[in-house]
């Protein structure tokens, strides 16, 4: 993987998120008058030791062009609170979220990653998490970008017509970003506390003056391929 500055555009240009087999196995799957619930096991990308294993759960409205809301938890992987989720499914919304970051390493139901991508699960995390190196492609926030773009590709499995709205919530919210901006399939977006702190790890204040900041290489290529505020525009 070559060590250079990337845009979003040279990142994510060539990238298909339909191009691999999705090879779902649901562990649950009830309809109920007009509302489906399931749970299951999706393939993320394929890399040359395997698939990661995501697991993903919800509800959609089996009626024409539903609306579904695909939730990315924050990367202490809390869970969305009741009053959000029963907001939205209250009023007829479907709901799906998944686990992008394997947080809980004893549950059953939850994500693994292959030996090549391990950082994938959080707890494997460090020398990616939020961190661009070789470069952008290299860091956990393009992987879990990926497996964001691949519950889409599952959710258009199920429910071919329905409208995404994608909402994230802190760093969960940077992954919104990325897909949002380049995945054509998202009809609306909703980002929860946000703050882009993280871009500024590591950085130098000079004299003691936040605006005068000195930035390393590194976080360089994380400003010019990963920041949410390069997505935002």
């Amino acid at each position: 993987m070559e060590n250079m500055i990337l845009t979003p555009l040279q990142i994510w240009q060539d990238y298909d998120p339909e191009a691999a087999p999705l090879q779902i196995s649901f562990t649950d799957f009830v309809k109920n008058g007009n509302k489906v619930s399931f749970k299951a096991f999706f393939n993320g990308d394929k890399f040359e030791d395997g698939a990661p294993r995501i697991f993903v759960s919800g509800t959609y409205p089996t009626s024409p062009s539903p609306k579904i809301l695909l939730y990315i938890k924050d990367g202490m992987g809390n869970p969305p609170p009741v009053d959000f989720v029963n907001g939205f499914t209250d009023r007829g919304f479907g709901f799906v979220q998944f686990d992008y970051s394997a947080d809980n390493p004893d549950a059953t139901e939850r994500s693994r990653y292959p030996e090549s991508v391990k950082y994938g699960e959080i707890a494997e995390s460090k020398g990616h998490y939020c961190v661009a190196e070789p470069n952008a492609k290299g860091s956990c926030q393009y992987l879990w970008t990926t497996v964001t773009r691949r519950v889409i590709t599952l959710i258009k499995t199920l429910s071919e017509d329905c409208k995404i709205i994608l909402a994230g919530a802190r760093e969960g919210a940077d992954m919104m970003w990325q897909t949002a901006a380049m995945d054509k399939r998202v009809d609306a977006a909703i980002v929860i506390n946000n703050a882009g702190w993280r871009e500024y790890t590591d950085c130098v204040i000079i004299d003691g003056e936040a605006d005068n900041i000195q930035m390393t290489e590194e976080r360089v290529r994380w400003f010019a391929g990963c920041a949410s505020q390069i997505y935002e525009r």
